[in-house]
């Protein structure tokens, strides 16, 4: 009986102690357990934040960039810009050929070619021509620095007389826009004024240069927007132009060589003055027929320039 005790009482010694060695390394994993969750959700965390700012940090360096880019201003880059043979009637070149040719002579011209994908959803051809036929009603016209200068350059090459205005109302916070003495005083003889920039998200900017510029006596009824659609930012508190908020396909109508506001939300919402008229390049110049005949008048107009000026 003494040795039966004796065992049973060391059964249950061990018994215990295994027990309390199970419990032990059950509180160790539950110890490494929660470790691993609070980590875990630090880390998460982490992420979602880093995420969060990454976005944050997107949306505001791109706003105003293309959705898309032209796929003929990407052909171009591999051309010679022989722009004589697109005037050949029986070139050996394709209408599409022609046309990069075109775009080609285009891109070495312009100071911005090596970033064009930062400013271009239509070829330059589209601008070229909007520049031409735009230029036949305006006088003077007027890029709003930055990024309105690489448009308002295109119309410049056209033989536009262009002029520049610095204001950056969302990047710069500038109270006023800034123009020199001398340019100001040439816009004031000016019958008819065209802006240019690259889009118009809020209109912020754009409504106080013309405000600026009229309060100074120009005569400012205009404005040409370099892309067709842009990405913009949600803007809780005040009205914005972007691709989730407006239907870019309804959003301009064409009228010839160049596209103009279709929608009247614009004035409703006060983005812009009533009246003031909005414009941007007809985007269906890769349409090879119409292309092409744009090409040709592009070309016409370089060699004949080119001609004249040498």
């Amino acid at each position: 009986m003494i040795y039966l005790n004796l065992w049973l009482f060391f059964d249950y010694r061990l018994g215990l102690t295994l027990q309390l060695a199970a419990i032990g390394s059950f509180i160790t994993k539950l110890k490494i357990f929660i470790l691993l969750s609070l980590y875990s959700n630090i880390y998460i965390s982490l992420f979602r934040l880093f995420f969060m700012k990454l976005c944050f940090i997107q949306q505001m360096k791109e706003p105003h960039s293309p959705i898309d880019n032209p796929a003929l201003t990407a052909q171009a880059r591999n051309r010679e810009g022989r722009i004589s043979e697109v005037l050949v009637k029986k070139s050996s070149l394709s209408p599409l050929e022609r046309m990069a040719e075109v775009e080609s002579t285009l891109l070495n011209m312009w100071s911005y070619a090596s970033n064009w994908r930062s400013y271009l959803d239509s070829p330059l051809i589209a601008h070229a021509d909007a520049a031409l036929s735009l230029g036949q009603m305006y006088d003077g016209i007027v890029g709003i620095e930055t990024a309105g200068v690489p448009y308002s350059e295109i119309f410049k090459i056209m033989g536009n007389e262009v002029f520049s205005i610095d204001y950056s109302h969302y990047k710069r916070n500038m109270e006023n826009p800034i123009i020199d003495s001398v340019s100001l005083g040439r816009l004031k003889t000016k019958n008819n004024v065209l802006l240019v920039d690259i889009d118009i998200v809020t209109g912020q900017t754009i409504r106080k240069v013309i405000s600026y510029l009229r309060d100074r006596g120009v005569n400012v009824t205009g404005a040409y927007i370099g892309l067709s659609a842009w990405s913009g930012i949600d803007c809780d508190d005040i009205h914005s132009i972007n691709e989730d908020s407006v239907d870019f396909d309804n959003f301009w109508k064409i009228c010839g060589n160049t596209r103009q506001l279709k929608t009247e939300a614009l004035y409703k919402m006060n983005i812009i003055p009533s009246g003031f008229r909005l414009f941007s390049s007809n985007g269906s110049i890769e349409n090879h027929v119409r292309g092409l005949r744009t090409a040709r008048r592009i070309a016409s107009y370089l060699l004949h320039n080119e001609t004249k000026n040498n």
